[in-house]
């Protein structure tokens, strides 16, 4: 009986993973008629691809427009490089708070800032939420910028948000 029930989710694993959609990030852009201020660029970072996604206007008023948006080909690239990254972030800097597809840190390696982002990954999109940033100077300014209702925000939305990030994309 055992063998039955695992071999009865190994096939509706293999039948899901086979369903996943692949994105090719490599022929995706934003048309800008659409949607003025958005940009999609190819990044690489430790040994990945994805694009980046994010508004570049200058008035950032909308939740989203305050976000920026990895995504990758698949959700399996995705899941790989959220936990490179998580575990990056743990050897080299502070993980404030974690959830089962999120995580809170402190941004490593950034010098006279401190920025505190959420990074919660949905399928094939890791959504970046800087929820806040602190930057100092040598005269001893300092200025705060409080994106705290991002969290929740995300937490609440993640599913619409990669819908609409992927919607954007042609």
């Amino acid at each position: 009986m055992k063998r039955i029930v695992v071999a009865v989710i190994m096939l509706v694993a293999v039948l899901l993973t086979a369903c996943t959609p692949v994105y090719n990030i490599e022929e995706l852009e934003i048309d800008r008629d659409d949607y003025p201020g958005w940009y999609a660029d190819l990044r690489k970072h430790g040994g990945y691809d994805y694009l980046d996604v994010h508004y570049s206007g200058s008035d950032k008023s909308e939740p989203m427009e305050k976000m920026t948006y990895m995504v990758f080909e698949s959700s399996a690239e995705a899941r790989k490089y959220y936990n490179f990254w998580i575990d990056y972030c743990d050897d080299s800097s502070e993980i404030y708070e974690k959830g089962i597809n999120w995580f809170i840190t402190r941004e490593p390696n950034t010098y006279d800032v401190i920025i505190t982002e959420m990074y919660y990954r949905d399928q094939n999109v890791i959504i970046c939420a800087k929820v806040d940033v602190t930057t100092y100077s040598t005269l001893g300014d300092s200025h705060r910028t409080d994106n705290s209702e991002l969290k929740p925000y995300v937490k609440n939305n993640h599913t619409e948000i990669r819908k609409t990030v992927l919607d954007m994309l042609e």
